[in-house]
Order: structure tokens, then sequence, then C-alpha cells
């Protein structure tokens, strides 16, 4: 039974995701062209990896390779979606970035692209957190 996931986001800048990715605490595999997951690999255009010591034994708790987040061609064509495999071992990969939705993932890319955008137009982004301990930026013009 498989358990891929497609997220509800659509990548259209790859240096926002790498910035993302690294603020959660992993790395994005440029051109790397296959992800792991409970059934083997997958094909993809990039993948994104945790840390080896994302867990105590490096193993993600079963598994002797841990699984990975998929960057894959978007079926529209535009950009990309994120897959990763939801359950077993796939628990870290949320765990790392903000539950089954990788709601802290999809924060953080949101800031790096809107931060990169307003750079563009002269404004530096602040990051902040309000008092739920959310993400917010705030724009000052240089």
């Amino acid at each position: 039974m498989s358990h891929l996931a497609t997220l509800d986001v659509k990548i259209l800048d790859l240096t926002a995701l790498a910035e993302a990715v690294a603020q959660c605490g992993a790395e994005l595999a440029l051109h790397q062209t296959s992800f792991r997951w409970y059934q083997g690999v997958s094909p993809c255009a990039h993948a994104i990896r945790l840390p080896a010591n994302a867990t105590t034994d490096g193993t993600f708790g079963w598994r002797a390779k841990p699984y990975e987040v998929g960057v894959v061609p978007a079926k529209d064509g535009l950009g990309y979606e994120l897959q990763y495999d939801t359950y077993g071992a796939g628990q870290w990969i949320a765990d790392r970035f903000g539950g089954q939705a990788l709601t802290k993932l999809k924060d953080e890319y949101g800031y790096s692209v809107t931060a990169r955008a307003l750079a563009r137009k002269g404004y530096t982004a602040v990051r902040q957190q309000n008092a739920l301990g959310q993400l917010q930026l705030l724009a000052v013009k240089r």
C-alpha cells in the first residue's frame, strides 16, 4: 500500500526552497533524480534530505536508508510539487518539517520567496515570531 503524499504547495523558486530547507535543518540535493520511501525509490528532479543524525541511530528507526522528500515536476508543467511517504519512517520527515502537511517547510518557503521579492524592491526582511510562535516577516525600507 502506498502512503506517498503530494503536498498542496507549488515550488517556483528553487533558491527559496533551498533557503527554507536549510532553515529547517535539512538540505536540498539539486539534480538528485530519485528519492527514497517505503517502496524503494521514485523519480524526482531534486530531493530534500534530512541529516543522518535526525534520529539517534541515523536510520529513521527501522530502515537502513532514511526517507527523503521528492521535488517532482508539477503535473501542470509549471514548477515543482513535493512528495513524501507519510507512514512509518516518514514520521521523522513530518516531525522535522512541521507535521504531515509539512507546515513549517511551507511557511519557511513562503518567507524566503517573499523576502527575496522584497529585496528586489529595496526592502530588508526581518524575521519575527508572534506570541503564538508563528513566523512573521517585517519589511523595512532600505
